[in-house]
């Protein structure tokens, strides 16, 4: 490898809300669900699953204070 190229900086980014469909299995991100899919009740988001149209609640991430 060239030492004059060198790698760009790795990000973490923030995790996401993401959960398993009890009824198939998959994985369903709120942010990638049309909001005919989602809905925000108070501290939990309600989802249809994309796959089977399970619905389920994903809880929100907290955001910790640095």
């Amino acid at each position: 490898m060239n030492p004059e190229m060198k790698r760009p900086f790795l990000v973490k980014r923030e995790r996401s809300a993401a959960g398993q469909c009890p009824g198939c299995y998959s994985f369903n991100y709120p942010e990638h669900l049309p909001a005919t899919r989602k809905s925000l009740q108070q501290e939990n988001w309600q989802v249809n699953c994309a796959l089977c149209g399970c619905q389920y609640l994903i809880p929100q991430p907290t955001s910790q204070a640095a």
